[in-house]
């Protein structure tokens, strides 16, 4: 068995500053724009949904699922608003 850490502090420096990192240092202050959006949809340079090889799939099961959440999150609304 190893022995139990002591309940005092053992008189090392703590660490001040949480471990997690600042989001306000990392992100960037300004937001894209609604003209940020619509220049890159209409750059040419972008590719197109159309250009993708990949065929877009959705089976049966997942579909159904889908509409039975939208379903019920409509009759959440419903109740909210009434």
């Amino acid at each position: 068995m190893s022995p139990e850490r002591p309940l005092t502090d053992s008189g090392t420096e703590r660490q001040t500053e949480p471990d997690h990192p600042r989001l306000a240092e990392e992100v960037p202050a300004t937001m894209p724009t609604p003209n940020h959006f619509w220049r890159m949809m209409t750059d040419p340079g972008f590719p197109s949904p159309a250009s993708n090889p990949a065929p877009f799939t959705v089976t049966a099961e997942a579909f159904l699922g889908l509409t039975s959440q939208v379903q019920a999150l409509a009759g959440m609304v419903q109740t909210i608003i009434s």
